[in-house]
């Protein structure tokens, strides 16, 4: 009999000891799948942020309306999957301010956080021009002057604007500016998002995969507008015009001063449908369908002057 429970106090120790391993495995292969989840989650970021990459590649010429292309490295930026809303600045060497000069922000979110298919991203207009002086208390302004992430995580913060912020709500979330540098490492502007708390150190790691975009993104903004950082445009004139001709870069300044295809081919002695192909030609070579985008070219490459 004595045998008998010793060797039930054996089996039961060895099952205790087996549930014991089996737990131990379980946390282990738990632990493993989490850290597969992760790498996974991070392959994935970095997928998309060089497909963003090699969509952007395009924008570095300037015969592309700024406009646009601050509109397309927005998007591109939320296409990443990392943020729900974008805030975009930009630095005027010139005047020593920083202006903002886009909003992005999605709606239809679920409770106002998560994404769903009916969420759309919608571009937010200003009443008027919001821009801070660089030397301004301002977070905008102190994350392009300190060229390093700031993050707020409430409304009471004195560098916030609150004109701007005075309808957010700020229960339970974080605000989060980044700065964008250029190829030669100077700040060229910023950019600003929001998250839930508990999404504080995913956001973290999700900017920090961003980086080579937003230098990418730093290069072409600084190509675009060279004035606003007291530089000249980085391309040659026989890129920058697209290999346009002697006559049609004539026919493009005269179509910046809205001369007429009459006036244009009597000021150049030429014939009207002459004047009405080399027209074609350069909106062609240009990639531009109207007048006004054709006076904007000119006037950003100093073609013509105000």
């Amino acid at each position: 009999m004595m045998q008998q429970t010793n060797d039930d106090s054996d089996v039961r120790s060895q099952i205790i000891e087996l549930e014991h391993l089996v737990a131990k495995q379980k946390k282990i292969l738990e632990s493993q799948e989490q850290a597969l989840a992760q790498t996974q989650r991070e392959l994935a970021l970095q997928t998309q942020v060089l497909q963003a990459m090699q969509r952007v590649c395009h924008l570095h010429r300037p015969n592309l309306d700024p406009n646009d292309v601050l509109d397309i490295l927005s998007k591109e930026i939320i296409s990443t999957g990392t943020f729900r809303s974008l805030m975009m600045a930009l630095i005027d060497r010139r005047t020593q301010i920083i202006e903002v000069v886009r909003a992005y922000v999605y709606s239809n979110l679920h409770q106002d956080t998560q994404k769903t298919p009916a969420s759309v991203l919608v571009k937010r207009p200003f009443d008027e021009e919001v821009r801070y002086p660089l030397t301004d208390n301002n977070i905008t302004a102190r994350t392009a002057r300190e060229g390093s992430l700031q993050i707020i995580d409430h409304k009471e913060d004195e560098r916030l604007d609150h004109n701007i912020e005075q309808n957010t709500t700020w229960n339970n979330k974080i605000a989060y500016f980044v700065p964008i540098r250029s190829g030669g490492n100077d700040v060229v502007g910023v950019i600003a998002t929001g998250s839930l708390l508990e999404e504080k150190p995913a956001l973290l790691n999700q900017i920090e995969h961003l980086n080579p975009l937003l230098n990418q993104m730093g290069v072409i903004i600084e190509d675009l507008f060279p004035e606003r950082f007291g530089r000249t445009a980085s391309y040659p004139p026989s890129e920058y015009l697209n290999g346009l001709s002697k006559r049609e870069i004539q026919v493009l300044k005269s179509i910046a001063q809205e001369q007429t295809n009459k006036e244009i081919a009597t000021t150049l002695s030429l014939s009207v449908r002459t004047v009405e192909t080399h027209r074609k030609n350069v909106m062609k070579k240009l990639h531009i369908r109207t007048v006004v985008g054709l006076t904007k070219f000119a006037l950003r490459h100093g073609l013509i002057q105000i």
